[in-house]
């Protein structure tokens, strides 16, 4: 179930069949439900280390054009120096977690 919620929040974004989906987060539940998600909506998984520097996740979501994107709940510091040029989404909320 939640990664059906996952996949159609997606979806109703606009993303289509190919499109991806970059996350830049901590290794936790909400992460791989996030991942799987993301693959069961047809989307391509974009992983990023929260350990990146802001300008490496910058220059490498560019080079992805990837969108839109997942951040963890606690962002470390390069992950609070990026901009938001894709939509950046935080953890979503799914079954009360």
């Amino acid at each position: 179930a939640r990664l059906n919620v996952v996949a159609n929040g997606l979806l109703a974004l606009g993303l289509h069949k190919g499109d991806k989906v970059a996350l830049l987060m901590t290794n936790s539940v909400e992460m791989l439900e996030i991942m799987l998600g993301v693959i069961k909506a047809g989307l391509v998984v974009v992983p990023f280390s929260p350990l990146s520097s802001a300008e490496t996740v910058r220059a490498l979501l560019a080079c992805s054009e990837a969108r839109p994107l997942f951040v963890s709940e606690s962002p470390q510091p390069p992950v609070r120096d990026v901009p938001t040029t894709p939509p950046a989404v935080g953890t979503p909320r799914v079954g009360g977690v």
